[in-house]
């Protein structure tokens, strides 16, 4: 029953060592689109990136992702009304 209760352990170790390195190269790629988006969008506020670290400090990549392209998004949009705006 030792061996097998080993075994069981061995497995789920390894479950949770690719669940880490999965969640650890998530957290990188987050990582540097952050820092790629914070360096682009001059119009974040405090708030705004402090938000995005809470929600990456947690674990919650989607939100985190979901609220910079929300910013990705409207960006353009803003742009173009202020070249409408000008003429």
């Amino acid at each position: 029953s030792k061996p097998e209760k080993l075994s069981n352990l061995m497995n789920d170790i390894e479950k949770e060592l690719f669940r880490f390195q999965n969640d650890l190269k998530e957290f990188f790629k987050l990582h540097n689109k952050l820092k790629s988006f914070i360096a682009n969008t001059p119009e974040l506020t405090g708030n705004d990136k402090q938000e995005i670290y809470f929600h990456i400090q947690n674990g919650k990549f989607e939100q985190a992702e979901a609220l910079m392209d929300k910013f990705l998004n409207t960006k353009p949009e803003k742009e173009y009304e202020d070249e409408l705006t000008k003429k």
